[in-house]
């Protein structure tokens, strides 16, 4: 008798699991340069409602479908935050008599620092239950920060 309330017990925590889904909203976009509407194809866009973060990586077309949990599951419905990290162009440089272990390359900041933060981003998205796609514009770094920066970091091994 006790084996079979056990068994029951067991099937019954199994079905639950089973039947619970995670809920999330499959969540998807593009982003793309205010100016002129050129994608943004370099950098890592996070949803965030404070606690927990959701995060991808733009890619061809600036397109990106976010994971909160794994790769591509989607979001909880809520009121997020959305601000946008390492959207900056990278390129090896040669340089004359390089010292050996050490990367060389140019950085250009793609997009104005402002996106790189959740509070001054101004970017904002509400899940509410149905599948989504937005498409987030931005600006383009000016001034300083838009200017192509030199590099230099030691490749050490592991």
């Amino acid at each position: 008798m006790q084996t079979r309330f056990i068994c029951l017990a067991a099937l019954l925590i199994l079905i639950a699991f089973i039947g619970c889904g995670t809920g999330n909203v499959p969540m998807g976009g593009t982003v793309t340069f205010s100016d002129n509407g050129d994608p943004l194809e370099v950098g890592t866009i996070v949803f965030t409602d404070g606690k927990q973060q959701a995060r991808a990586e733009l890619g061809p077309g600036g397109k990106f479908n976010l994971g909160f949990v794994k790769a591509n599951d989607g979001l909880p419905k809520g009121s997020y935050k959305v601000y946008i990290s390492g959207a900056i162009k990278r390129e090896d440089r040669d340089v004359p008599n390089p010292r050996p272990g050490v990367l060389y390359f140019t950085e250009t900041q793609l997009i104005d620092l402002k996106y790189e933060r959740p509070d001054s981003s101004g970017l904002t998205f509400i899940v509410d239950g149905t599948t989504k796609t937005t498409t987030f514009s931005v600006d383009r770094a000016t001034g300083a920060a838009a200017l192509p920066q030199d590099r230099e970091i030691e490749n050490s091994p592991p």
